[in-house]
């Protein structure tokens, strides 16, 4: 499932700083992928000068292609490359919806990915770690720090929420034309009437969807189910509206 392909060449996370990322999230993922019987391989191609990632199955082999321009775009920051391959491996274990097309109906739909992006995989990975230090030196729009208080009483809580939404905004701005215009204050008011299954909802959408996944208290063990919608998530059909998937992209069972 490919983000996007754009030719960049000026570096901004160094070829170790990649190579660390990618080692520590396969320290982290490699024991889930083999809990689902399958062997967790990151194909790291730093020479590859676009920014862009995807991932694939080949057998019991589940892949993430990590090219390297994306860590090396000006506006890359390490958190953001984080989630950027969080949500490749949403595409391995972000459950419904899924891709429709045939060769990959095993693949869930970029939005879910996105998704799995600050429910599951940043809780994940930085359940244990100082997320405080980590968000003193950015600049963060003080709605996310009003939010995530709203819902998370708990100080470790509440400070991951907070890392892992700026982290997810991070992630865009490589990708994101119109990246200084998104923001979690302008949340999209469209609403569809079908799930977006093979392609990208637009990049307010995408922000609106890190955000809600943040909000969502669920549990990250909880893991996504095949059908269930509800399952491992904050859902309209359970009448929780904060942390639910948003209307600008999915639309849920019977609405």
């Amino acid at each position: 499932m490919a983000l996007m392909c754009v030719s960049t060449v000026q570096a901004k996370l160094s070829f170790k700083q990649y190579n660390d990322v990618l080692d520590t999230i396969y320290k982290k993922y490699n024991p889930i992928y083999l809990k689902a019987q399958a062997k967790f391989i990151i194909k790291r191609s730093w020479e590859i000068d676009k920014v862009n990632a995807k991932a694939r199955l080949n057998g019991n082999e589940w892949i993430i292609d990590m090219m390297g321009g994306y860590p090396k775009h000006d506006k890359a920051t390490i958190d953001g490359f984080i989630a950027f391959t969080c949500h490749e491996i949403g595409h391995h274990f972000g459950g419904f919806p899924y891709w429709s097309e045939p060769n990959a109906l095993w693949a869930s739909a970029e939005g879910q990915a996105d998704y799995f992006v600050t429910t599951k995989c940043l809780r994940y990975l930085w359940e244990n770690e100082d997320n405080k230090s980590a968000t003193l030196n950015k600049v963060i729009e003080p709605l996310i720090f009003s939010r995530c208080s709203e819902v998370y009483s708990n100080e470790k809580d509440y400070h991951l929420c907070v890392r892992s939404t700026q982290a997810s905004r991070e992630m865009l701005a490589p990708i994101a034309y119109n990246y200084d215009k998104i923001s979690v204050t302008t949340p999209y008011t469209w609403v569809t009437t079908f799930t977006f299954v093979n392609q990208h909802p637009g990049y307010q959408c995408r922000l609106d969807t890190f955000f809600q996944g943040a909000l969502c208290p669920i549990d990250y063990r909880e893991d996504f189910d095949n059908e269930d919608e509800t399952i491992g998530a904050c859902s309209r059909l359970n009448g929780q509206v904060q942390g639910s998937r948003p209307r600008c992209w999915f639309l849920p069972r019977g609405f």
